[in-house]
């Protein structure tokens, strides 16, 4: 007997459908909440090892406690700043576009990086709809 199964469409390309942009609202969803759980979990180390290094006697390792802080801290500021900012704006405008049109195929973007270093705060990318050549 042969197993005929018709292809799962895949997230993110011209193969998209409406389910698959529903579940990448759920990835972030869930990438939120890891990133929550993150600082959390990073703002408890920081005040255990704080809290652990009032009683240390060397030097040495007061030193070594405060260096460990420090690149803790660098830690939670990766996890705090995104850096797929102006993608992310990118792929929810395209995400806006395909739920309100199923005929579009795909979307050319354009990044001013020019811009983008200027006015990082509010930049928003162009995107443009592409959609199927009909003759």
């Amino acid at each position: 007997m042969i197993n005929h199964q018709i292809p799962k469409k895949e997230k993110g390309t011209y193969k998209s459908t409406p389910d698959s942009v529903k579940n990448q609202v759920q990835y972030t969803k869930k990438g939120s909440i890891y990133k929550e759980n993150s600082i959390i979990l990073i703002d408890r180390l920081i005040s255990t090892i704080s809290r652990d290094q009032a009683y240390l006697i060397d030097e040495n390792q007061i030193m070594q406690f405060d260096s460990y802080i420090r690149f803790i801290q660098q830690i939670r500021q990766s996890v705090l700043i995104d850096p797929r900012y102006p993608h992310q704006i990118a792929q929810k405008i395209m995400d806006n576009m395909f739920s309100r049109d199923n005929q579009i195929t795909g979307a050319s973007v354009d990044f001013d990086f020019c811009q983008l270093k200027n006015n990082l705060e509010n930049y928003v990318p162009h995107v443009r709809p592409l959609f199927k050549n009909t003759k």
